[in-house]
């Protein structure tokens, strides 16, 4: 449980502020940098799966087909699209 939701719903309540949007967008990047260090690509990252608690913190929620390993990249990823 999640007191604000997601992003969406956090966005729509609250008075977004310079601050508050660079605060949010830095936790966001953070979360990704660090999925990404892993060796993990989030293929469906949205407003939706971005939850936000009551402290204003943010978190990625992720089912468990959606993060993809990074395999060599001379060979390219586990999965790709093919949009891509």
């Amino acid at each position: 449980y999640y007191a604000n939701g997601s992003l969406i719903d956090y966005v729509t309540k609250n008075k977004m502020t310079e601050g508050l949007k660079c605060e949010l967008l830095f936790q966001i990047a953070c979360i990704l940098d660090k999925t990404h260090q892993a060796g993990y690509i989030h293929r469906g990252i949205n407003p939706d799966k971005i939850l936000v608690d009551e402290f204003g913190t943010c978190f990625v929620q992720i089912t468990r087909n959606e993060p993809q390993k990074l395999t060599n990249l001379s060979r390219g990823f586990a999965y790709m699209s093919p949009e891509i």
